[in-house]
């Protein structure tokens, strides 16, 4: 079905403008951005750690981090804007 927006171009490009503003402000596009590494991890390497002792449970994760920024520096997409 599809969507019918019911404001003209100035209010909606305002709206899209608040918002935009309101991100920034508020620090939601970094969470954002932390949420979704966070759920690679747990996709890519699982919900939870094997390890039982403390000091094997730090090490597990440093791995499992070490590992996910590396593939996410290989596989990290550049955008450019287009005009």
């Amino acid at each position: 079905m599809e969507q019918v927006f019911k404001c003209s171009w100035n209010e909606c490009s305002s709206r899209v403008e608040y918002t935009m503003a309101w991100q920034s402000a508020t620090g939601y596009n970094r969470r954002a951005l932390v949420e979704a590494q966070i759920g690679r991890r747990k996709l890519v390497i699982g919900p939870r750690l094997n390890a039982r002792e403390m000091n094997r449970q730090l090490t597990e994760n440093q791995i499992a981090t070490k590992s996910l920024n590396r593939m996410t520096r290989l596989g990290r997409a550049v955008f450019k804007r287009a005009a």
